[in-house]
């Protein structure tokens, strides 16, 4: 799925314009749109739709934030973004009713942005997405960070989806290094039967409970002498993550 400067564009915010086939009222698309945000940040984002047929915009409700939020799509997913992204989302929208193909419209809107006919998205832009059956993440927050890498952020790269699925929310790191690049960070639903702990037979392996499994060899963990405060390096790593065995407040780090 690699494209080019507009990748976010299409992993994170995929564009599946079609409405379905009846539209709920302006009210319920509202209030649908706008679920997957953090209560706070609700009231004060402005909700658009798109017509399937020309790709003009609709305006549902006009905001005071610097959120935009898009109602449930043919693929079953609601999507809020930094209001900076819809004139990207406007152009995808004209292009899809065009019948683009995806890499049409991802090639359309890298060029967009290199000429800067529309803006690139802002550094550090959270985006969210919701999803209301159970094969898929149902709620998932994707951090955009072009041009990052695993290392500089201290991040997996290997898919978390199956974890996420589970009810634990481990985030991971998609297109890294690339103008694309992002941080998935699963937000779901506690599972019936919880399977995370903190308990382990020793302090290494205790230490290192909180990282996605493919990260753990590597992880150098540590600890501080109580008397002293010297660090004491129970096992020395080889990748850019440090953890520390639980503590006097109950944490891992």
């Amino acid at each position: 799925m690699k494209k080019s400067i507009g990748v976010l564009t299409v992993l994170a915010l995929a564009s599946p314009w079609m409405a379905a086939a009846q539209t709920p009222t302006a009210e319920a698309q509202i209030a649908e749109a706008v679920s997957i945000l953090p209560e706070d940040l609700r009231a004060g984002a402005t909700v658009v739709t798109y017509d399937k047929t020309t790709g003009e915009r609709k305006v549902l409700r006009q905001g005071t934030s610097f959120l935009e939020c898009q109602p449930k799509m043919a693929d079953g997913f609601e999507r809020c973004y930094h209001k900076s992204f819809g004139p990207r989302r406007d152009l995808e929208a004209r292009l899809t009713a065009q019948k683009k193909s995806e890499k049409e419209i991802a090639d359309a809107v890298a060029a967009a942005v290199k000429a800067g006919t529309i803006p690139a998205a802002p550094q550090g832009m959270m985006s969210y997405r919701g999803y209301d059956k159970r094969d898929r993440i149902q709620n998932l927050w994707v951090w955009s960070q072009p041009n990052a890498t695993p290392e500089q952020i201290g991040v997996s790269t290997v898919s978390q989806r199956d974890a996420a699925l589970e009810g634990k929310g481990l985030p991971w790191m998609m297109l890294p290094g690339t103008p694309g690049a992002h941080i998935m960070i699963p937000i779901n639903p506690t599972p019936k039967v919880p399977t995370i702990t903190d308990e382990a037979p020793d302090e290494i392996t205790q230490a290192t409970l909180p990282l996605p499994d493919d990260m753990r060899a590597g992880a150098t963990v540590y600890k501080y002498d109580p008397k002293t405060g010297a660090r004491v390096v129970l096992r020395p790593g080889t990748n850019a993550l440090e953890c520390m065995p639980r503590g006097a407040d109950g944490f891992t780090w």
